[in-house]
């Protein structure tokens, strides 16, 4: 508050940047006069409430914004307040001073709905402060005793406004209860709170999640605040200040590359990295190779050796027709690019064999996009058994913690994304062979593609689907646990919560691992693709 000469005051807001100004003598000189929190406070940014005195009776003063519209209410207590503060359902708790001392509570509309003296509360003289606790219980600090009360909010606990302030509270006592921060984002979400609060609380859900060492939740509020605001480096300076006095060395690699993003430079890129060789990875049933381009020019500038360590694969060689389509002449334009800058392009690659085909190799990373295409629900059904061989083939060319990808497409809407993982048995494969599901992405975030140029085609054709659905894909990593008969129990044995917490469910009495599906939510994180920092790999 800046008292002018006439005596009427300015009150500047810093947080919004503005300031607000009044007319009335008697207001400059109480804020100027009683700190904030103790006899004045903010209701919202729109309004202020302050406790003034009317011959030795305390009442309320609201100001709006505007400054012309000024309300008195309450007339509870006498000579002046000596505590205030604002209660998680909204209303004013105060307390007056020491003749006919109390401790008063009235609503944002000026209503007195708790009022008790001096007379009616435990031994006390004068109240020096309030103070809300996380359980939206208040601590009432006198000058000879402190004791509890427990406000009763009258059909509060139903108000999502009243659940985001009360879990704000719990929050700032629990500062690195990541429960807290998942549930206030929801909250946040299903009340339209600003994008800047949200984002702050991812920013500070980064630090909370780095510190406690649980890494994948602060990767999910790392790419939420990298999705709200994608033109901010904030989030990558975050993670990185505490990741680098950690030895966490390839999220710490990955955080570097976001940043470099921001410059697209390729003299940004740390000279370690530059002839640095990436993961072996094989694609399975690429169709068009669309896929393949589309990877490697995602990560061209990060990645400069990401096509040499790429095995790019389909069953059919469908661009040497002997009179090509137009289409089939464009894949096999595409298909001798992606050879010369070093990609390894092979047909007549069967899933279910490829560890035949590759014996005695090994690839990190194994991809299979959109497997089958077909649908007629006899194919779907003769189809079923390929996905449990396609691990089984994948384990006997990987090592511990490589990884299997698999993407389903599925609908947009309604419950056919179940159905999908049931026709595609990524559950009873994944288990049988001893993967563990640890990611599951889609391939279009905020309606920006993960991969841009990505195009999914009917199987055996250059034909794209005429009715665009949605990408998931799952990532699955070898353990050392392997269910050649498992049941309904042993995915959820396989899962590591640090990694990806998700739940096996089926629609369906008595069912087998055939008819279940991974139901759990959706990352926003990338690959890394660069080896591990062991010498032998540099």
């Amino acid at each position: 508050m800046v008292e002018q000469k006439d005596g009427t005051g300015t009150l500047w807001d810093l947080r919004k940047e503005h300031s607000m100004s009044h007319k009335i003598h008697e207001y400059a000189y109480y804020v100027k006069k009683y700190v904030m929190g103790q006899s004045m406070l903010f209701l919202d940014q729109e309004t202020l409430v302050y406790a003034a005195t009317d011959r030795q009776l305390v009442q309320l003063v609201f100001i709006s914004e505007n400054m012309e519209d000024t309300k008195f209410a309450a007339y509870k207590g006498k000579w002046n307040a000596t505590a205030m503060i604002l209660l998680s359902d909204g209303s004013i708790m105060y307390a007056t001073d020491t003749r006919d001392s109390g401790i008063h509570v009235v609503t944002r509309d000026g209503n007195v709905v708790f009022s008790k003296s001096d007379q009616e509360l435990p031994d006390t003289q004068r109240i020096h402060s309030l103070k809300e606790l996380d359980d939206g219980s208040i601590a009432v600090e006198s000058s000879q005793s402190i004791f509890i009360l427990k406000p009763q909010m009258v059909g509060a606990t139903k108000n999502d406004d009243y659940k985001t302030e009360l879990t704000k509270l719990k929050r700032s006592y629990k500062t690195t209860d990541l429960k807290l921060d998942s549930e206030l984002d929801t909250l946040y979400n299903k009340t339209n709170q600003s994008s800047n609060e949200q984002y702050q609380l991812y920013l500070s859900g980064i630090k909370a999640a780095v510190k406690s060492s649980h890494l994948y939740e602060a990767r999910r509020f790392y790419e939420k605040a990298r999705q709200m605001q994608p033109d901010s480096n904030e989030p990558c300076n975050i993670f990185l200040s505490y990741l680098e006095t950690a030895a966490h060395a390839q999220l710490t690699r990955r955080i570097r590359i976001d940043l470099l993003t921001f410059t697209n430079k390729l003299e940004d890129l740390p000279e370690k990295l530059k002839n640095r060789k990436c993961k072996t990875r094989l694609l399975i049933g690429e169709g068009d190779f669309s896929f393949t381009k589309a990877l490697i020019d995602k990560h061209r500038i990060t990645h400069l050796k990401l096509s040499e360590a790429i095995t790019a694969t389909d069953w059919t060689a469908i661009h040497l027709n002997r009179d090509p389509t137009e289409k089939q002449n464009q894949l096999k334009q595409r298909i001798i690019r992606l050879t010369d800058i070093g990609v390894n392009v092979l047909f007549g690659i069967n899933a279910e064999h490829i560890h035949w085909t590759f014996k005695g190799r090994r690839f990190k990373r194994i991809q299979w996009n959109c497997p089958f295409g077909k649908t007629s629900s006899e194919e779907r059904e003769k189809f079923k058994d390929t996905i449990p061989q396609f691990f089984l083939s994948c384990s006997q060319l990987q090592l511990l913690d490589d990884r299997v990808h698999v993407t389903l497409m599925q609908e947009e809407s309604g419950e056919y994304w179940k159905q999908r993982q049931i026709e595609n048995p990524i559950v009873l494969g994944s288990a049988e062979a001893g993967y563990r599901l640890i990611r599951k992405r889609s391939f279009k975030t905020s309606g920006e593609e993960r991969y841009p140029g990505y195009n999914h085609v009917k199987t055996g054709t250059t034909e794209s689907y005429p009715h665009e659905g949605k990408q998931q894909e799952f990532v699955f990593e070898k353990t050392p646990d392997v269910f050649p008969q498992a049941t309904f129990q042993e995915p959820s044995e396989l899962m590591d919560v640090h990694k990806k917490k998700y739940k096996i469910n089926t629609d369906k009495q008595n069912a087998s691992l055939n008819d279940c599906y991974f139901e759990c939510s959706t990352d926003e994180d990338s690959s890394d693709y660069y080896e591990s920092d062991s010498n032998e790999d540099l």
